[in-house]
């Protein structure tokens, strides 16, 4: 997805997250942590690039 509207990209990620997402706390630091847990790697990837887009802090992990 390569859309420059920023509501087109809230979607996406609210769509995504709302099937395969996480939010939590940090116990000891209070911060927020927000997971996303996908067996493809594409569309792994393409979260991030979304969330980036959406002007978040972000990282990604792979488990196999």
């Amino acid at each position: 997805m390569n859309s420059k509207n920023p509501e087109i990209t809230k979607s996406a990620l609210r769509g995504l997250f709302s099937t395969d997402g996480c939010f939590s706390f940090n116990k000891t630091r209070l911060t927020p942590r927000i997971e996303f847990r996908v067996k493809s790697r594409k569309l792994r990837d393409n979260f991030v690039v979304l969330a980036r887009n959406a002007s978040t802090t972000e990282t990604a992990s792979s488990t196999q």
